[in-house]
């Protein structure tokens, strides 16, 4: 009996293949986190009494960050050859890059788009569109993240204007193919 037929007899079920669609789904979210990571824009808390402390603090998770957000755009296209790896992670920061663009996020205040993109992210993972899995870099990532946006979410007008422009950054991805809310595929099969 062959190795394969081995698997089977016991039980093995392949792991499922990703599309390249899926890869980019998984690695947009770290795409456009990494554009507030390594642009540096995280201060420190301007209440704290000791600020070249604070400073430092900021410093460290904004490096552990960027840490973790280059491991979370490699995971999803870690067992791709590097040709295919390079040409799909090209088209992903493209597609970011134009996102970037349309919703003009070049134009906006950092803790704006950081709100946008914890709302647009919260939107994805509340519908199981997305997932982050426990011990990820995204997880992490995203976990050490939210602390140092908080005090962006104390202003009701910006908060309300970035709760819109996330609904509309969904919207913007859903019409490109990607993000689409699994009760809705599954409606289209039937």
């Amino acid at each position: 009996m062959g190795e394969r037929k081995r698997r089977a007899a016991a039980g093995y079920v392949p792991a499922p293949r990703l599309t390249d669609r899926d890869r980019k789904e998984f690695a947009i979210p770290a795409v456009l986190v990494g554009a507030l990571v390594f642009a540096n824009v995280f201060g420190p808390d301007p209440t704290a009494e000791d600020q070249a402390a604070a400073r430092a603090e900021v410093e460290t998770k904004a490096k552990h960050l960027q840490e973790l957000i280059l491991a979370g755009v490699q995971e999803p296209f870690a067992d791709l050859r590097i040709a295919h790896r390079s040409r799909v992670l090209r088209e992903t920061a493209d597609v970011c890059a134009d996102c970037v663009k349309a919703m003009g996020f070049e134009d906006q205040s950092s803790v704006k788009f950081a709100m946008t993109y914890y709302y647009w992210l919260e939107d994805l993972l509340a519908r199981d569109v997305l997932s982050l899995v426990e011990g990820s870099s995204m997880h992490e990532a995203v976990t050490l993240l939210l602390p140092m946006m908080e005090h962006g979410f104390d202003e009701a007008r910006r908060d309300a204007s970035a709760r819109k422009q996330a609904a509309r950054m969904l919207r913007w991805f859903q019409g490109r193919g990607f993000y689409a809310d699994p009760a809705m595929m599954l409606e289209a099969a039937e």
